[in-house]
């Protein structure tokens, strides 16, 4: 792979975060590891992702392509190490091999496309090894700054991250007759279309908001 691809992000993202002490080499070799590529991406990746999401679609209208159930949690971020262990829980099912995470692009500067995450996981990798990289990893998944999409070789379930939102959360959906499996995996009821932010407790109970509210109606 052209490690061209991402020097911009590598670059451009250091002195940035201020959430760690930056260290380059490790953000360098976490991007030799889990980058994809330009190439990987059209070839393997990029019409799956259209077949998913509608990516001319922003919220509160329906971006999802099919026709499948939804849950919500709460977002500002790429799901947390909680929610992806969950996540792992399904994919294990879904036979999901890889996952991937795309920046959505959408109302972004042209001068900004170098700086686009585009990312590729083993299925099965920990919570320690996602948040190696440094301040790689600091801005992917601590910064509530950008809007992603996520999504499995299976094709079986997506999430949007609008982190980028007045509002913030991670819609999940996933083909239907997988309802029973994310749903007992996150822990939301048949009947609800949200978490209850009961497993929250790093936020105290009084700042905890209702999702109920923030959840667009075409999700509920």
């Amino acid at each position: 792979m052209s490690t061209n691809e991402y020097q911009n992000i590598l670059q451009g993202y250091e002195k940035y975060t201020g959430l760690v002490e930056d260290d380059p080499e490790i953000a360098e070799a976490y991007l030799q590891k889990y980058w994809l590529s330009t190439a990987e991406y059209k070839q393997d990746w990029g019409a799956l992702q259209s077949t998913i999401f509608d990516l001319e679609k922003r919220l509160p209208a329906m971006i999802f392509k099919k026709d499948w159930g939804f849950v919500s949690l709460l977002g500002g971020t790429i799901p947390e190490k909680q929610d992806i262990e969950r996540l792992q829980l399904c994919m294990k099912e879904t036979g999901d091999r890889y996952f991937v995470v795309i920046q959505d692009t959408f109302g972004r500067k042209e001068e900004e496309w170098p700086y686009v995450f585009r990312m590729k996981y083993p299925a099965t990798i920990s919570w320690e090894a996602l948040v190696s990289g440094n301040y790689i990893s600091a801005a992917l998944f601590y910064l509530p700054e950008n809007n992603y999409y996520l999504f499995g070789n299976s094709g079986k379930w997506g999430i949007y991250v609008a982190s980028d939102e007045i509002e913030s959360i991670n819609l999940v959906g996933f083909a239907k007759p997988y309802d029973q499996l994310f749903r007992t995996s996150f822990k939301i009821p048949q009947g609800e279309y949200c978490e209850t932010m009961e497993d929250r407790d790093y936020i105290p109970a009084d700042d905890r908001p209702s999702l109920k509210e923030w959840v667009p109606q075409l999700y509920r």
